[in-house]
């Protein structure tokens, strides 16, 4: 086992410490080369997370500066201080695992002490992470383990990743793109984004609006009071569109068969050869091209329907 509390055992920790004058430097770094990470777990207060799948420089990095955006030229002196005196900052490898977790000692009253303590992470490929942040942005990329993230407020940006993916942000937005497999989604109010998705795809927001271009997937999203604009170009097992309030913009392929029930305010439907079924003002109900993958979208004012 190998374990390094930083705030508490800065002496024998073997990282480079680098002035802080300049935020774009990390305050500390810590090579992962011969860990053989296959699990990463990150918790911070303030900061925020980013993973990368590496083939090589396997890393982890620590930023720190002061929060309350007066202090950016703190030295790494004072830096230090401030961790040790009201910050648990601590990095660890055991049994094939990475855990950083930041955190503070105690209730702060004087929040122009605060620390933003941030994690970027360079591991294998096929590493599976438990990513945790109170309000910073969190960011994956070139995966293809299990991933499993939060952040109160940040916004959560999601590329390039295969396998079991879920997220969660109170009020950020979501970017996605070039993800396989599972992948599940969820923000309190902000945008959704999602572009070259394969799998299957479950993303949902309270009050943004929804974009999603280039997908071969299942796919099921909503909002409740923002737009939805939907282009797939390979159906897969099921499309379930809900919006409460907003319109729906909807194209699929032409060549695949579908099981249609749309209904809203007002549906308009184009290129539908190959239709049997109900045409109303309010609803298309029946099938497209003898029938197959059900298509259910439920719109508050409108849904705009295209085959193409």
């Amino acid at each position: 086992m190998k374990k390094y509390l930083i705030a508490l055992l800065f002496g024998t920790l073997v990282v480079s410490a680098k002035a802080q004058g300049d935020t774009k430097e990390p305050y500390l770094v810590k090579t992962l080369t011969s860990e053989d990470i296959q699990n990463v777990k990150c918790e911070t207060t303030g900061g925020n997370i980013s993973v990368a799948g590496s083939d090589a420089d396997l890393r982890i990095e620590v930023y720190v500066w002061a929060s309350n955006g007066r202090d950016r030229d703190l030295s790494k002196e004072e830096i230090k201080k401030r961790l040790e005196e009201d910050y648990d900052l601590t990095v660890s490898t055991e049994n094939h695992k990475l855990t950083a977790i930041a955190k503070p000692k105690h209730d702060f009253h004087n929040w122009n002490r605060g620390l933003s303590i941030s994690f970027k992470v360079y591991v294998p490929h096929t590493a599976s992470t438990d990513l945790r942040t109170s309000g910073g942005n969190i960011s994956l990329t070139a995966l293809t383990g299990t991933q499993d993230f939060t952040t109160s407020g940040g916004n959560l940006v999601v590329d390039h990743l295969k396998g079991h993916i879920k997220g969660r942000t109170s009020g950020g937005n979501i970017k996605l793109s070039d993800l396989q497999d599972d992948i599940d989604l969820t923000t309190s109010g902000g945008n959704i984004h999602a572009d070259n998705i394969e799998g299957e795809l479950s993303a949902h927001t309270s009050g943004g609006n929804v974009g999603m271009t280039n997908l071969s997937c299942s796919v099921e999203t909503s909002t409740s009071g923002g737009n939805i604009d939907v282009s797939i170009k390979t159906l897969g097992k099921y499309v379930k569109i809900s919006n409460s309030g907003g319109h729906i913009d909807l194209q699929v392929p032409q060549s695949q068969g579908m099981d249609l029930n749309l209904s809203a305010d007002k549906v308009n439907a184009t290129a539908l050869s190959g239709f049997k079924g109900d045409i109303k003002k309010d609803r298309i109900e029946g099938s497209l091209n003898g029938g197959g993958v059900p298509v259910n979208v439920h719109g508050g004012s409108s849904i705009n329907f295209s085959v193409k």
